[in-house]
């Protein structure tokens, strides 16, 4: 998942909203785009800002929301957090939230330091329920009982931090990286097979793993903390033992990761990158940089950190991915772009771009060779696309955000029984086939602002989607939330059902 400025607090959403559709599997036979089918939405967190900024889905359906709250809060029947906040009212601490397939409440923790600011950026979970957790951390922390990190932090500004809990969400582990005098931040976590972590990070500056161990690439660039920050990937053991970390970029280029996905044996990243880079060995990108003020990349390495390929795709504005998925071969990333592109020959996209900054979605193969893309959005403001999950019979679905109303290709307005956008800003989910042909979106939320920030598919085909609200609101026909809105910036949950 992908982190972006805010300028009002919110409180975090969950809601379930769409429907998957067997007419969706192809391109080429005009199926019919389908209709979302609200199921519940729900909020929590505390009268101070809260945010969600992620979500991850279990192999019993519970879904884990990780994000961070400025203040202590209880969950409906007032329980306790299993872990307390450090500093209520005063400083963010990490949250995680696990809530059942119902969307009824289970247990909820706060992990960070007081007086400093703590993070959760991206959540994972493993094949035994145990959640797996980064982001970043402003100072050190212990475990309830006073555990200490595996790895020390380091004392910059910002350290990345993983955290390993039980399904029961009790502490397994904590473990700190990076650099003793720039900052470093956790962007996106991924898991393997085997348990093995892997995170997506930004640092301004050069750091070693234990022992110390060196990168597998050096850092590139001045570490300045400022104008130059490289892309890292770091990859832990599951019990949480170093293995490697890299980095890639080049003197004066500011790369903001975003994502990272794990399949077929390889690691995949995505985010933003304000100039060129090429790989470890001086290996060019698959598709080179447009020259904006920012393009979307995607790295891929092998299981071991080696390189294999990385590609832009991005106009002469301002572009940039948030999230990516990835099955059978296939890479799909969303993200927003301020400028119309085409792809490496000059491939026109699917829909074209309405203006403002869009959303995009692109499709490349495991080889990083173009797809396919499209742009989704309105004419007069901004559209953002923040997470993919992708569903092996259908296509992939996007959460995200969106300033104002708009139709898919087919002049499609948000699907029934939705109405249209509501607000400031409102949560967007979008369904796409496989080949990029359009089938449905649907707005949520409120006459404020409201944002979708992570998206997970269950086994049931049913859609959750994790994000923030500034205000209450209801479902379409006038659905009251499960737990309400408290105040201020409240985390919320959006589903979304398969329908035969």
């Amino acid at each position: 998942m992908a982190t972006t400025g805010r300028h009002r607090g919110r409180a975090l959403l969950l809601a379930v909203a769409a429907a998957l559709l067997p007419g969706c599997l192809k391109d080429s036979d005009g199926p019919d785009p389908g209709t979302a089918s609200y199921l519940w939405h729900a909020f929590y967190g505390s009268s101070l800002s809260d945010r969600a900024c992620d979500i991850a889905i279990d192999a019993d359906d519970n879904a884990y929301i990780a994000g961070r709250s400025q203040n202590m809060w209880t969950g409906p029947a007032g329980e306790f957090p299993l872990n307390p906040h450090s500093d209520p009212g005063i400083t963010p601490d990490l949250f995680v939230l696990k809530l059942a397939r119902d969307g009824s409440y289970l247990w909820h923790t706060f992990y960070g330091a007081a007086a400093a600011s703590d993070q959760a950026l991206s959540v994972a979970v493993d094949g035994a329920g145990r959640i797996h957790v980064t982001g970043f951390s402003s100072d050190t922390w212990e475990g309830p009982a006073g555990q200490q990190p595996l790895h020390a932090f380091a004392g910059g500004g910002k350290d990345l931090f993983v955290l390993k809990l039980t399904p029961e969400g009790e502490f397994h582990w904590h473990t700190f990286y990076g650099a003793a005098t720039y900052e470093d931040e956790g962007r996106g976590l991924a898991l393997d097979a085997y348990g093995n972590i892997y995170v997506a990070l930004k640092s301004y500056g050069t750091w070693n793993g234990p022992g110390p161990t060196a990168p597998l690439h050096a850092y590139t660039g001045p570490s300045d903390g400022d104008t130059n920050s490289n892309l890292g990937i770091l990859k832990l053991s599951n019990a949480g033992a170093y293995q490697w970390h890299t980095f890639l970029g080049a003197a004066s280029v500011r790369i903001e990761p975003a994502a990272i996905a794990v399949g077929g044996g390889a690691v995949y990243s995505t985010g933003s990158s304000s100039g060129s880079w090429n790989g470890s060995a001086g290996q060019a990108p698959r598709n080179a940089h447009a020259g904006g003020e920012n393009d979307a990349f995607v790295l891929a390495l092998d299981g071991d950190g080696a390189y294999a390929w990385h590609t832009f795709h991005g106009s002469a504005s301002n572009d940039g991915a948030n999230g990516i998925a990835v099955d059978r071969g296939w890479v799909f990333v969303t993200g927003f772009s301020n400028g119309a592109w085409n792809g490496p020959l000059a491939e026109a996209p699917r829909h074209a771009y309405a203006g403002g900054a869009d959303l995009f979605v692109f499709a490349l193969n495991d080889a990083g060779e173009y797809c396919w893309h499209t742009f989704h959005g309105s004419a007069a403001a901004d559209d953002f696309g923040f997470d993919l999950a992708f569903d092996a019979d259908s296509g992939p679905y996007v959460a995200g955000r969106s300033h104002a109303s708009w139709q898919g290709e087919r002049d499609d307005k948000p699907v029934d029984p939705i109405d249209g956008y509501t607000g400031a800003a409102d949560v967007v989910v979008m369904k796409l086939e496989g080949g990029g042909t359009y089938c449905w979106h649907a707005f949520y939320g409120s006459s404020h602002d409201d944002w979708g920030q992570g998206i997970a598919l269950d086994s049931g085909g049913r859609l959750h989607v994790a994000g923030d609200s500034t205000a209450s609101w209801t479902g379409p026909a006038g659905e009251t939330p499960l737990h309400a809105y408290t105040g201020d910036m409240d985390m919320i949950d959006v589903v979304v059902r398969t329908i035969d």
